[in-house]
């Protein structure tokens, strides 16, 4: 937007509510606002984008910055977080009206007293730092010492260079992402304060100094102020410290925040001697726990104990690990005899970087991973704390050795009809009861995946029908006896013909019903997905008359053989 239509626009704009306007800039403007309780003084900005996007506003009665939720440590007004409106491009004038009214709105609401609380819980969007830093570290109720990561920015020797990298705790992995490499860098030990409550800024939006940081062991618990004194007397004197500081929030999460303070000269620590200036920054503190990036990422709680056997880990089964994971499993066991090679890269999910060109130091040629030990690598790497047990055997190997007991839910993801006929009769047969079965169907038909307690139901259930003869799958969408399977190398790489796309679908399906199961909500179930086959076949009526997609509940047929037993 240029500068002579936004002077159009606040130009044309009639609202009692507005005082007195001026400009002070290209597409910056200068409001008095009246409210319910007294006037507001604000800056409007239209920004570049507008009117694709709303103005940006900033409280200039500067003595109320500090006192004010929504309103952060620059004075910016957070309208978006308390009210969402809707942009018409086509009706500038209306924008921009209907925001200075919501702005007032918001300020004249917030301004109660009754309302500082949510001042409190948003401390940590208020100052919004500039730098950041990662943390481990689950904040305790106690004083306690907690180790810091720190580098040197520039690798300059001056202390205001001393930066911190990463707060250490709840026994970080070092298989997730590059935490390994933490351990290269230099670790202190810190001050970690948790405030009794939550304590309000600086009035007027003024920065953190030495007497502020000095007066929060006011707010320490009797037992915590003691608690520092011993701590305190440790720690030498230095001409940089770092403390954190954590405050509960009324939803019971806790607001933190990293200080570091900065002396010319070596002085003792400044929560042990007051009256010494020290130049105080502070650090947003990104949590990397798993609680916290779990409960932020939709991951479920009640998960994090469950533990399911995946057997089958190729295109289907690999995407089933990954989002049983990421919906808050905490256990897997991933049974594959089956090595990952460049002919699975466009339908696996772990696609070419699991593969190695390189020799290893045992044999001459190229060793390729297991499907399960290259699963085992990308999920400990993608999620900070999840127990995987990668097993390169077959599924009567993984039964043999009980490497299967104590599962909650078994998947299998093998796909072969019969292979999975005989994986039913032998869990049956030794007591297990929830199974699910998924698999895909030949260029692109559909997929299909079902949910067993297996004290009720089987897979077997499928393949009777009404006179009791066995037949193939009654949710077949490709009629049997055709011949489906693709070679380009010969008869050593025949293969069936399907995409990553095809397995996503019935992976979805699988894991879905993988969690709906594992919290009890449904069992003896199957659905399928039906898409537009890509070579001519002849297909079931049940592609004919099926929707895209379906859900169906499976009755134990009387003559089952598996079940009867």
């Amino acid at each position: 937007m240029n500068e002579s239509d936004s002077d159009e626009l606040f130009g044309a704009i009639r609202l009692d509510n507005i005082v007195s306007s001026e400009k002070l800039s290209k597409s910056t403007y200068q409001l008095l606002l009246k409210g319910k309780y007294r006037l507001w003084s604000v800056k409007i900005e239209l920004p570049n984008a507008f009117p694709f996007c709303l103005p940006k506003a900033y409280l200039l009665n500067t003595e109320l910055i500090g006192t004010l939720p929504h309103v952060n440590q620059r004075g910016v007004i957070c309208l978006e977080e308390s009210d969402s409106l809707l942009c018409d491009h086509y009706r500038g004038q209306q924008i921009i009206e209907t925001f200075i009214i919501e702005i007032i709105k918001l300020l004249d609401r917030v301004s109660l007293d009754i309302y500082q609380d949510e001042l409190l819980d948003e401390l940590e969007g208020y100052y919004t730092p500039k730098y950041t830093v990662n943390s481990f570290y689950v904040p305790s109720t106690k004083v306690e010492h907690i180790p810091l990561k720190i580098y040197r920015y520039k690798k300059q020797l001056s202390p205001k260079h001393l930066m911190p990298l990463a707060l250490l705790g709840e026994g970080v992995s070092t298989a997730f992402s590059n935490v390994e490499y933490l351990n290269q860098f230099q670790t202190i030990n810190i001050l970690h304060l948790p405030l009794e409550r939550a304590i309000l800024p600086p009035k007027g939006g003024d920065f953190l100094k030495s007497s502020y940081v000095e007066g929060l062991s006011n707010y320490l618990s009797e037992t915590n102020r003691k608690r520092l004194a011993k701590l305190l007397d440790s720690i030498k004197p230095y001409f940089v410290f770092f403390i954190l500081v954590s405050m509960p929030r009324s939803e019971g999460e806790q607001t933190q925040l990293l200080l570091k303070l900065t002396a010319r000269n070596a002085a003792n620590h400044p929560l042990k001697d007051a009256g010494n200036e020290w130049d105080v920054s502070y650090f947003s503190v990104v949590r990397n726990t798993n609680s916290f990036l779990a409960k932020r990422g939709g991951a479920l709680s009640e998960l994090a104990t469950k533990k399911v056997g995946i057997i089958g880990c190729g295109s289907v089964g690999g995407i089933i690990a990954d989002a049983l994971g990421k919906a808050g499993i905490g256990n897997l066991i991933l049974v594959d005899p089956d090595l990952l090679l460049p002919e699975n890269v466009y339908r696996h999910i772990l696609g070419g970087g699991a593969l190695s060109y390189l020799p290893s130091e045992k044999v001459t040629n190229v060793k390729y991973l297991p499907k399960t030990h290259a699963l085992f690598k990308h999920l400990t790497s993608e999620l900070p704390k999840i127990n995987v047990v990668p097993l390169c055997e077959e599924f009567s190997e993984s039964l043999a050795r009980e490497h299967l007991s104590g599962c909650d839910l078994i998947i299998s993801a093998v796909g072969a009809p019969s292979v999975n006929l005989a994986i039913n009769a032998t869990l049956k047969l030794i007591g297990y009861r929830h199974i699910i079965y998924c698999w895909n169907e030949a260029a692109g038909c559909g997929g299909h995946s079902t949910a067993h307690d297996l004290n009720e139901t089987c897979l077997e259930c499928l393949h009777r029908d009404n006179q009791g003869n066995f037949v193939p799958n009654r949710l077949s969408l490709i009629e049997p006896g055709q011949n489906i399977s693709k070679s380009l190398t010969g008869c050593g790489g025949v293969f069936t013909p399907f995409s990553y796309l095809d397995s996503m679908k019935t992976a979805q399906m699988a894991a879905s019903q993988a969690v709906k199961v594992l919290l009890g909500k449904e069992a003896n179930f199957a659905e399928s997905w039906k898409g537009d086959a890509s070579q001519p076949l002849a297909l079931t009526q049940r592609y004919k008359k099926m929707s895209m997609m379906d859900h169906l509940e499976i009755k134990q047929s009387d003559s089952c053989g598996v079940c009867s037993e």
